[in-house]
């Protein structure tokens, strides 16, 4: 009542504002505007129109998404869901998800490809769509299939929101001790008009050496329902191609106690309480070029016959293709009598060593992996009561991998070998410089620990003639590895809800979950291929004209060997040569004027 005289002598003032007016007829004066003149004014105003609904979207709307899913979720779930149709947060899905606290992301090729949560790693985590389960493809690099699942093969685009379980319940599919992670695609009766999405863009990685650098990207959806919202249809597809380049160096293992006590010039300060000493097997060093591709699709059909029921059929489809050459060079280490010197730190891990003989050798693979999946499913909602409603869900899930005409890891191995074993020398280290006195006298020590290895040719080979002649072809293998996984599933539950809001009691939740899972694998190995060095009779089998010495330069001479098919005629050459100039990645062998070859 008072903000009304307030606001009511406000007005009168404003009408009147010389009027001198005695305190007692200003109140009778406030009190016959306050009634009469107010109740005019407001009868002479419009209507003001009713306000529609008002809906929030975007980025405050996901937000309000994920934290009502947590809300109203028993157990602890963290969810990420769309802004909008086609725009969830990141192209990949697992580096959208590692967004999440406790989840961390593994990396093939620079993008994210499978889960780990609460320290779990991606095969004890459990991956479904829609609720359903879905089978694991051949791990990147391995030679067996994996439970775990590669978010590589699925792009975002279609993608309406994840969830991720990290506590278990009942009406969750069971297998996955760090989380359950449910992949939820888009519905045409999620929007109930129509819809239509398409976006292109350009990946440019500056890394690539193979392909172009500059790589598309594709992707549209298409919703709409018909006949007053009782059916509606969906189809989204993806595509993204992209090529890429890794550089590694390694060293593959470490074996244990390779000299005898007291070994002819072995140095050791190992004080290591189990008398153990480690060397390492081999240093390499290696690019492995990417040529990736990957295909999306999903179709989706809805029928409302009722008010009270729903009905979806849906198929998703995905293909990946990732197909690779690797290129790599380095030194095996011979132990025995071999090695002239070492160094053994107080911690029994040889930081300096010269060894003779071997090679220095050349390893390339030309590598296929291809993943197919293809999920079809039928679920009915129906809502029996206001109280109870019935959910039934059935699906075909397939999982197919392999490695296509090329096979799965195909390699070759070829070394740099001058006929005679005291011709090279191989000088490791991951610590000092090299003492004076000795054939690798003069080189440095290795920067941060690094492990390097020079190669060292003793005379007659020279830069100059150091050439294919010496090149001696190894062994190699072909190999290919098939799987097929089939997941077959049905599911039936019902759900009461109590009307009651102050009850303790607020819905009860039973069901029957049924699954079969088969799996096949097949795996084919050529053996070796036991050429001239393991084979004599073989000796020459591939001979110096197979590989091509491409290019030298002033003060160091770089030898390239390809391993394939013998050139023949000058075509040929003049092939390989735009291989060459196309960014090939072919071994290199650096041999410096004081005919050291330092690799790092």
């Amino acid at each position: 009542m008072k903000k009304s005289s307030r606001s009511c002598a406000s007005k009168m003032t404003h009408h009147h504002p010389l009027a001198p007016v005695p305190m007692k007829p200003l109140a009778v004066m406030i009190a016959m505007y306050c009634s009469g003149a107010m109740a005019a004014d407001t009868a002479n105003v419009a209507p003001t129109e009713a306000l529609g609904e008002i809906v929030v979207t975007g980025l405050r709307q996901s937000l309000v998404t994920n934290e009502t899913i947590k809300r109203n979720t028993a157990g602890i779930v963290d969810a990420i869901t769309t802004e909008d149709i086609g725009k969830f947060p990141d192209t990949n899905l697992a580096e959208s998800i590692q967004r999440i606290p406790g989840v961390t992301i593994d990396r093939q090729n620079n993008e994210g490809s499978r889960v780990t949560v609460r320290g779990f790693g991606p095969e004890f985590n459990l991956v479904t769509l829609n609720g359903r389960s879905m089978p694991g493809n051949l791990a990147p690099g391995g030679a067996t299939a994996t439970r775990s699942f590669d978010f590589e093969n699925l792009s975002a685009d279609g993608i309406s929101g994840i969830t991720v379980y990290k506590t278990g319940r009942a009406d969750v599919a069971s297998g996955g001790i760090g989380s359950t992670i449910n992949i939820t695609t888009a519905r045409p009766f999620d929007f109930h008009e129509m819809r239509a999405t398409f976006s292109a863009k350009a990946t440019d990685d500056t890394s690539s050496k193979v392909g172009s650098k500059v790589t598309p990207e594709f992707s549209g959806l298409f919703s709409d329902t018909f006949f007053d919202d009782r059916v509606g249809f969906l189809v989204n597809g993806s595509y993204s191609k992209r090529n890429s380049q890794e550089q590694n160096a390694n060293i593959g293992g470490w074996l244990e106690n390779q000299f005898t006590p007291g070994q002819t010039g072995v140095v050791s300060n190992n004080t290591n309480p189990d008398g153990n000493t480690w060397a390492p097997r081999n240093l390499g060093w290696g690019v492995v070029d990417h040529q990736r591709e990957r295909v999306n699709g999903q179709a989706v059909l809805q029928f409302k016959p009722v008010d009270s029921l729903v009905a979806t059929v849906d198929y998703t489809y995905t293909f990946y293709k990732d197909m690779n050459q690797t290129h790599t060079f380095g030194a095996w280490f011979d132990y025995g009598l071999n090695p002239i010197s070492a160094i053994i730190n107080p911690h029994g891990t040889v930081t300096n060593l010269v060894d003779t003989g071997s090679d220095d050798s050349y390893f390339a693979t030309n590598d296929e992996t291809m993943n197919q999946n293809g999920s079809a499913g039928l679920n009915l909602k129906w809502q029996a009561s206001d109280n109870v409603s019935v959910n039934f869900d059935a699906h075909h899930s397939t999982a197919d991998s392999g490695g296509g005409a090329l096979g799965t890891n195909n390699f070759g191995i070829v070394g740099q070998i001058p006929q005679s074993a005291t011709s090279l020398n191989k000088c490791f280290t991951m610590g000092p410089a090299f003492p004076a006195g000795g054939p690798c006298a003069g080189i440095a020590a290795a920067a941060n620990q690094i492990p390097t290895t020079s190669w060292i040719y003793a005379p007659p080979y020279t830069m100059s003639n150091l050439g294919t002649n010496t090149i001696e072809p190894l062994f190699g293998q072909a190999n290919q590895n098939v799987f097929r996984t089939v997941i077959e599933e049905a599911l039936l539950d019902t759900t009461w809800k109590n009307s009651d809001s102050d009850s303790g009691l607020k819905s009860i939740k039973a069901g029957i979950d049924v699954k079969r899972m088969t799996t096949r694998a097949e795996s084919f190995n050529s053996g070796n291929f036991a050429w001239g060095y393991y084979n004599p009779v073989d000796q020459g089998l591939i001979p110096a004209s197979a590989f091509t010495k491409v290019s030298s330069c002033t003060g160091a001479v770089f030898l390239f060997v390809q391993l394939g098919q013998r050139h023949r005629g000058h075509a040929r050459r003049r092939k390989a040569e735009r291989q060459r100039q196309a960014g090939r990645q072919l071994p290199r062998v650096c041999l410096r004027p004081n005919d050291i070859a330092d690799q790092r």
